[in-house]
């Protein structure tokens, strides 16, 4: 009887001890991620020659010194709202942010807005001409010395645009291939009129030996170097139900995809993967991809933006900005 009532005792204790550690374990889980979620969601990432970086949130325009955090948003700039699509910056150092149906132009002091009748998705910077792609489905460029605005709507569904050297511009589209336009003529490339695999394109970026790279929606990637085109599996075919957001090229040629999985990065023949999946990189969907001039390479993702140095993952979170 004895042994049992000890027993009893015992385990009327561990229950006790339990019931007051679960409170304790329910906070401090809590609070683990509350860090996480609050993170802004970043959608874009320029870096300026003082490289300090500019992020494009849904919480507003991040700035970020290596140090300091500075925010931008509707309540203390001009910003009509604080969901921030994409960044670019251009010669000048202007900083450039697509929000709401405007364009933004931040010189630092003073924020000048452009109405352009449609919510901007994608911006990119050339000599005096921004490059806007949009949900309404037509490309805008806006003169950025008279304000001219000119629509294109041979730019139907352009997600991204990248320029080439020759002042080309590609517009990888949501449904209609991809679309070159050299300032007076538009080419279409399709599954039907070329070997392109799929016409639902996401991103695109161009190498230093100009080929011109082209995320998918069904996770693969195109590369087109002005004659023939060739498609890679993307994270070499391991991810299922991917999505390739963003591509960046760094300075040894690595081809970088951002991708709703995680990161996978090509250097020619091998592919690395950065996934939750085998424990090397925390984010899913990762929204945009920027390279420092230290070689860093800098992930949007919806928990805050990650530096990437080769070695180890740093979590830059603007919770307390």
């Amino acid at each position: 009887m004895k042994n049992n009532s000890f027993t009893c005792f015992s385990l009327q204790l561990c229950w006790l001890f339990l019931c007051a550690c679960l409170p304790l374990a329910s906070k401090a889980q809590t609070e683990s991620w509350v860090n996480y979620y609050h993170a802004p969601t970043v959608n874009g990432i320029a870096i300026d020659v003082n490289g300090t970086k500019w992020l494009a949130t849904d919480r507003g325009v991040y700035k970020y010194d290596g140090t300091n955090w500075a925010n931008y948003n509707s309540s203390n700039s001009s910003l009509v709202s604080n969901d921030v699509r994409s960044v670019t910056i251009d010669a000048q150092g202007n900083k450039w942010f697509a929000n709401d149906y405007y364009v933004f132009k931040f010189d630092g002091t003073l924020w000048t807005r452009y109405y352009i009748g449609a919510t901007p998705i994608f911006i990119a910077a050339e000599q005096n001409n921004l490059w806007v792609c949009s949900d309404y489905g037509s490309v805008y460029s806006i003169n950025t010395i008279t304000f001219a605005l000119m629509e294109y709507s041979q730019g139907t569904s352009a997600r991204q645009v990248a320029i080439d050297a020759q002042g080309n511009k590609w517009f990888a589209t949501n449904g209609y291939g991809v679309r070159k336009f050299d300032g007076t003529t538009w080419t279409n490339y399709t599954t039907s009129n070329s070997t392109l695999s799929n016409n639902y394109l996401t991103s695109v970026a161009i190498d230093a030996q100009g080929n011109k790279w082209f995320g998918m929606s069904n996770g693969s990637a195109a590369r087109f170097n002005g004659v023939n085109w060739a498609t890679y599996p993307v994270s070499g075919g391991q991810w299922s139900n991917n999505s390739v957001n963003a591509i960046t090229i760094d300075a040894q040629g690595n081809k970088w995809f951002g991708c709703s999985v995680g990161i996978a990065k090509f250097d020619g023949t091998n592919w690395t993967n950065y996934y939750r999946g085998n424990g090397t990189f925390a984010a899913t969907d990762v929204k945009s991809i920027t390279i420092d001039a230290q070689g860093n390479k800098w992930f949007g993702t919806p928990i805050g933006v990650y530096k990437f140095d080769e070695t180890s993952w740093t979590n830059h979170n603007p919770t307390e900005a």
